[in-house]
């Protein structure tokens, strides 16, 4: 598996949203440098999504459920998203699945 974006040294997390059924991710996060910070999107599977999860809570950083928000359309379209209250930090997290950065 090939490592993507691992020039950065830590990511904050601001939103997760996705589609239930498809098969990416929208990720709002905060890169962190060295030198700076950008404020960025990033559409990640849902495998790295899943291993970014698993490290929150191993960090001990606590998933509310009233953090959670699901919106049901009418024509059985459904879109998950996760907002975090407090800012979620992660340290050496390396994307293993393509990434796209749709917005710096």
């Amino acid at each position: 598996m090939k490592k993507l974006l691992s020039i950065y040294k830590n990511i904050k997390i601001k939103r997760v949203t996705y589609e239930k059924g498809d098969e990416t991710v929208m990720l709002e996060c905060c890169l962190i440098f060295d030198t700076h910070e950008i404020d960025t999107t990033l559409i990640i599977t849902h495998s790295d999504f899943n291993r970014l999860l698993s490290k929150i809570i191993l960090n001990g950083y606590d998933i509310d459920t009233n953090t959670v928000n699901t919106i049901n359309f009418g024509d059985g379209t459904e879109i998950v998203e996760y907002s975090f209250k407090n800012t979620v930090e992660i340290d050496k997290f390396n994307f293993n699945y393509h990434v796209k950065q749709i917005s710096a």
